[in-house]
């Protein structure tokens, strides 16, 4: 069993090898992505996290005529990745690689069959996702936004920004840095990406932290061998929202919102 799933890996390796392998190293893109990436995670301390909207009162004087207040700060936070997670990375694509959005993931994947294996790791991962959302640490973290559960309009508002911005995060790791590096590192760029992609679910509770590493490796390896994130953005967005749905479920909102 062991020996065909090592055989199995070191197939998908090679074939992600063949598939994006261009460029020897060094490389001055390399820096260049790097950098940007760096800028890209950073950029939220300044502008881009729920404390910085409440800190400023120029923001919060623009939303002030719209509903749900209390939604504000992690609403904003969730459109926001769409600049340092989807308008800084393309800049990078547009104007130090010379690639469009389509080379690093953003269409559909060229085999259709790749699809059953997002329906696999969803039949998988959604029942764990509602077993987790039981434990005290991730009803202490979901909804991210306060006010999410209080209707069903706050809720599908907020569900929505929610997967906009899993979409940005898989365009950015799954797609802008991931494809990037490939041309040079070859199946090794999975792990690069990986590094990052953990360290920002550091404050997440433990479980999800270390479950990051292995889905960061998965998503990688399926984006390269479908050139594409899609997968990565629907397996994302099921367990996000399954994790909201069972936390409001355990609280005994969920059944509030639908009386």
């Amino acid at each position: 069993m062991v020996a065909h799933v090592a055989r199995f890996v070191e197939e998908q390796c090679a074939q992600i090898d063949r598939d994006h392998k261009r460029d020897d190293l060094p490389r001055a893109s390399v820096a260049w992505v790097l950098l940007f990436a760096t800028v890209a995670i950073i950029l939220p301390r300044l502008l881009g996290s729920p404390e910085s909207f409440q800190g400023s009162t120029f923001l919060q004087g623009l939303s002030s005529a719209w509903p749900a207040p209390e939604m504000h700060a992690q609403l904003f936070w969730a459109l926001w990745k769409g600049v340092h997670f989807g308008v800084l990375p393309w800049l990078c694509m547009r104007f130090v690689l010379h690639r469009g959005l389509r080379e690093h993931g953003l269409a559909w994947p060229q085999q259709p069959a790749s699809w059953k294996l997002v329906a696999l790791a969803l039949v998988v991962m959604l029942p764990v996702t509602l077993l987790a959302s039981r434990d005290a640490s991730f009803a202490a973290t979901y909804p991210k936004c306060p006010g999410a559960g209080d209707s069903t309009s706050r809720l599908v508002t907020w569900e929505l920004a929610y997967a906009f911005q899993f979409l940005m995060v898989e365009l950015f790791y799954r797609g802008f840095l991931l494809f990037a590096l490939a041309r040079s590192l070859g199946w090794l760029a999975i792990f690069v990406m990986v590094l990052p992609y953990a360290i920002i679910h550091m404050q997440k509770p433990f479980a999800e932290c270390a479950g990051s590493i292995i889905t960061g490796i998965v998503l990688g390896a399926f984006a390269l061998r479908t050139r594409s994130i899609a997968g990565g953005v629907v397996v994302h967005s099921a367990v996000g929202l399954c994790m909201d749905l069972g936390v409001l479920h355990a609280k005994g909102q969920l059944a509030l919102l639908f009386k």
